[in-house]
């Protein structure tokens, strides 16, 4: 199963807003909701490890969405990833700049 998640995020230090969509695929599970599940799972045991826990604790023990996004370079999240047959298969993002566009426009 493969789908598309879309989290919106507080740029640090500012008010401004940025989508990040993101891909998640694995042939483990058959609904959204299991592939959720399958992507905490991954965040979890990413930060049970000494790593993880250096990145928890960094981030003011608080490890989101937009954190587990940032550790699709990790050697030690990938691993975690492959064993659990979960790949983030796109990952993207935009400023809330010029790139949104007004849902009520005609």
């Amino acid at each position: 199963m493969k789908e598309t998640f879309i989290c919106p995020s507080n740029m640090p230090g500012t008010n401004d807003f940025a989508a990040i969509m993101f891909e998640l695929e694995s042939d483990k599970v058959n609904s959204t909701s299991e592939l959720k599940k399958l992507a905490r799972k991954a965040a979890k045991l990413y930060a049970m490890t000494d790593e993880g826990c250096t990145v928890y604790s960094d981030n003011n023990d608080n490890f989101g969405w937009q954190d587990l996004i940032n550790q699709t370079g990790n050697d030690v999240f990938m691993h975690i990833c492959n064993d659990l047959h979960l790949k983030i298969t796109y990952l993207g993002s935009t400023s809330s700049d010029d790139a949104w566009l007004d849902s009520n426009e005609q």
